[in-house]
C-alpha cells in the first residue's frame, strides 16, 4: 500500500504509465515500447524472485495471472477481470451492444485486489 501511495499521482490515468501521452495505443511504436517494457520488467522481476528465493519465479505473466485469480476469488465477474486485463471477453457481437464497464468499477476492483 505504501508503494502504491508513493507512486500514485492524481493527474495520471495509470499508476505505472508505460506509454508517453503522445503515442497512439494501437500503433507499432506502442507495441515496440510495451514489448521492451515487459522485457525490462521481467529482468528485474527475475532478480527480485531470486533475492526472495521464490521457486516459481515472478514475471509480468504470473503477476497478471495472480491478479486475475485474486479478483475471481473476491467475486468479480469474468467480464470485468477480462476488461481490467485488456482482454475481450465473450461474443464480439454481444460486446457491440454492451457498454464497457465504467472506470470506477475497474478502479474499485484494482484497489481491492492490490490492497
Amino acid at each position: 500500500k505504501e508503494i502504491i501511495n508513493l507512486l500514485h499521482q492524481e493527474d495520471r490515468s495509470y499508476l505505472l504509465p508505460v506509454l508517453p501521452d503522445h503515442i497512439v495505443e494501437d500503433s507499432l511504436e506502442a507495441k515496440r515500447i510495451i514489448s521492451q517494457w515487459i522485457k525490462t520488467t521481467n529482468k528485474y522481476l527475475k532478480r527480485l524472485s531470486l533475492e526472495l528465493q521464490c521457486d516459481n519465479g515472478i514475471t509480468t505473466y504470473t503477476s497478471r495471472h495472480s491478479f486475475a485469480t485474486i479478483a475471481k476469488h473476491l467475486g468479480y465477474s469474468n467480464e470485468l477481470i477480462a476488461e481490467a486485463l485488456g482482454h475481450e471477453y465473450g461474443n464480439r457481437i454481444t460486446n457491440i451492444y454492451l457498454d464497457a464497464f465504467d472506470t470506477e468499477a475497474l478502479d474499485d476492483m484494482h484497489r481491492n485486489v492490490i490492497l
